[in-house]
């Protein structure tokens, strides 16, 4: 089992979120962010747009995914701490 932490702008609207049918999923956390919040991602794979595409050597990794508009992206990144591993989805 992959450990997934997905941690969501207090902004973003649960009604609109296509991840609320994961959230019984006892292998994902989420978690909200807020003024005093910090995550330490060392080790976790952050999914982001033009990071080096997932590979084979990342399977197994626990992952990270940040939920927010992307105007309020960079604020959630400041947020983050540690050495996460930047990566993306792979295109095809």
């Amino acid at each position: 089992m992959i450990k997934t932490v997905v941690i969501r702008h207090p902004k973003e609207k649960l009604s609109k979120c296509s991840l609320t049918p994961l959230h019984d999923r006892q292998e994902i956390q989420f978690l909200t962010s807020g003024a005093d919040f910090s995550f330490d991602a060392t080790g976790y794979l952050l999914l982001e747009v033009g990071a080096p595409a997932l590979g084979l050597d990342d399977a197994g990794s626990p992952i990270l995914l940040l939920d927010a508009t992307w105007r309020l992206l960079p604020r959630m990144l400041a947020q983050i701490s540690g050495q996460p591993i930047r990566r993306s989805i792979p295109a095809g």
